[in-house]
């Protein structure tokens, strides 16, 4: 996973699908995938710090602009279990 930096948290969320879509739902985008299908990670801020991970498929966005929530994938049962998976440099 890419962490994503200010400037491309604020262009998922407001030039690209399904961010756009997502951020309607209300889920943050927090990164992208390196492992080839480049669909995005996102947080919800209503879920709080002990939220979980999404990850939500490109094509699960509706043709009136809407997230279609069977495209929503729970990666991690809590964000903060992210850095259980950081590499050393």
């Amino acid at each position: 996973m890419l962490v994503f930096t200010d400037v491309q948290i604020v262009a998922e969320a407001t030039k690209y699908f399904p961010g756009i879509a997502a951020v309607k739902s209300g889920y943050v985008p927090v990164g992208g995938c390196e492992w080839g299908s480049g669909d995005p990670f996102f947080v919800r801020a209503v879920d709080g710090p002990g939220g979980a991970l999404y990850q939500i498929d490109h094509e699960a966005v509706a043709g009136d602009e809407t997230l279609i929530e069977e495209g929503v994938e729970v990666v991690l049962g809590a964000f903060a279990r992210l850095v259980e998976y950081v590499e050393g440099e």
